[in-house]
């Protein structure tokens, strides 16, 4: 069965925003060297581009071989190899973790402090999720941190697996770009070595997008059970990061794009979120009963705001503990927003001049996470190494950006070729880049969503390298097939 035509506007929609947002990260790319002062950023960005760019320099022979080679492995030896050596590379940074600090550090104590059956206590300042899974690992194998660094790794290598069945009846070229990307992307890699939410952000908005595509490819009496899976996943999902708390919205409007009738988006959407209820109304009821006022998860999102908009703020990060400290958290939250509102409103100019530069933090870099990896002391002693990481980084961060500036300019019309999955990532970072631009933007932020960004447009920019034909991608009706040569199966839009 044929996909569904998308409506014009939401084709057209799609098409400018996925052209606007690679444009404006490739802007951020380069301009992030001279907001930060140091010209020398620079140079992995330009050393990036060169490689994004240099396989069209090599002989199209020497090319097609190579892509032979990766079609003639079958898939589950494919993925059983990228699989073994993602978690061979992640060795290193189990024998020398990070030592846990900042929000890490949180997340470390009050993990042991759960695990010692003491309750999180009376603070919602972060979301408990991160702290709860630490609890988890630590009452089963105890507190050491090479061990809680192994098991962190291992979610990594459970993200490789899941990421690849859930895409690869829908384009095999996709499923094995995006296993890749989880594997050996180097930010996503020395992160791992950390016990930050991101790493269980990674692994739960993956398995949020695979448990979506199951349900809206369901048939008959299982699909209202797979929805109920869903939102039972996605309230987990939401006590690591409440951002999952938005999943309703964009569920709505993937299925608006995809052509679904209205009564059955109505259906779905709230099944999922009904399902969501039965696992946060619990922690909402904890929190009114102890604070006397209403929070889903938890009071942070006041202090981001605020920290990223108040007028001493640099548009980046203020301190915003002391501000309504005498208040219960709830309040002190709603106190803050409120003081984030009122700025925004009333330097209208400076808001935007900060949502550009919050553009650039947010997208023009992915080295920040070596401050939760090294450290963010720069007289540390291991400058050298800080150094080496942050150009191996930078530069692919910098491949990254330009292999995706490339693939948007080569892609098809949206209306015409599209998969499930691409809608449903694009509307993810749709949504991610608009909150970023208003609250506090750090790279670590985006990095849950490079494995989302991989499996859209590297195919495309496969597809270039190659030189073949219009055509995108394996299984797609019409289209022929890439080097990755195999069975996948083109989407139903059922």
């Amino acid at each position: 069965m044929p996909r569904p035509l998308l409506s014009s506007a939401a084709g057209q929609l799609l098409w400018c925003w996925w052209t606007l947002a690679c444009y404006l990260t490739l802007f951020a790319l380069i301009a992030f060297p001279f907001y930060k002062g140091i010209l020398l950023g620079l140079f992995p960005v330009a050393a990036g581009a060169l490689v994004a760019v240099s396989p069209k320099f090599i002989p199209r022979g020497w090319r097609r071989y190579l892509a032979a080679g990766f079609s003639r492995m079958v898939s589950r030896k494919w993925l059983l190899t990228v699989a073994l050596l993602g978690f061979l590379v992640r060795v290193p940074l189990i024998i020398f973790p990070a030592i846990p600090h900042s929000d890490h550090r949180t997340y470390y104590d009050l993990g042991i402090q759960l695990a010692s059956g003491l309750g999180y206590g009376d603070s919602i300042l972060y979301p408990p999720g991160q702290p709860a899974w630490l609890a988890l690992c630590i009452f089963l194998l105890g507190k050491n941190i090479h061990v809680l660094v192994f098991i962190e790794s291992v979610l990594h290598v459970l993200t490789i697996l899941v990421i690849y069945f859930s895409i690869r009846r829908h384009s095999e070229t996709a499923a094995r770009w995006g296993s890749l990307i989880v594997a050996f992307f180097p930010s996503l890699v020395i992160y791992s070595g950390t016990l930050g939410h991101e790493n269980t952000s990674v692994f739960t908005n993956v398995g949020v997008m695979a448990l979506f595509l199951i349900a809206a490819s369901a048939q008959g009496s299982s699909k209202i059970g797979n929805w109920i899976v869903l939102g039972l996943f996605v309230g987990l999902a939401a006590f690591i990061r409440p951002v999952f708390l938005a999943t309703p919205v964009v569920l709505s409007l993937v299925l608006w794009i995809w052509g679904k009738q209205i009564n059955l988006i109505i259906r779905w959407v709230l099944i999922t979120i009904a399902a969501m209820a039965v696992v946060i109304s619990p922690w909402v009821i904890r929190n009114y009963e102890m604070f006397g006022q209403f929070t889903l998860i938890s009071t942070n999102f006041g202090s981001v705001l605020l920290s990223a908009n108040a007028a001493k703020s640099d548009g980046i990060y203020m301190n915003t503990d002391p501000i309504g400290a005498e208040l219960n958290p709830i309040a002190q939250d709603h106190y803050q927003r409120r003081l984030a509102i009122e700025a925004i409103w009333s330097h209208k100019s400076v808001f935007m001049q900060r949502m550009v530069k919050r553009l650039v933090f947010m997208w023009g870099t992915d080295t920040s996470i070596l401050d939760f990896y090294l450290g963010d002391n720069p007289e540390s002693g291991i400058t050298v190494l800080r150094a080496t990481l942050s150009m191996l980084i930078q530069s692919a961060w910098s491949w990254f950006v330009v292999a995706w500036v490339v693939a948007a300019t080569k892609r098809p019309p949206w209306r015409r070729q599209h998969e499930l999955f691409e809608i449903w990532c694009a509307c993810w970072i749709g949504l991610v880049w608009v909150l970023h631009l208003i609250v506090e933007p750090h790279s670590r932020h985006h990095l849950i969503y490079i494995p989302m960004l991989a499996i859209v447009f590297l195919p495309d920019y496969w597809t270039w390298v190659m030189e073949e034909s219009p055509v995108r991608r394996i299984g797609s009706p019409s289209l022929g097939k890439t080097e990755f040569d195999g069975a996948a199966t083109p989407t139903t839009g059922t």
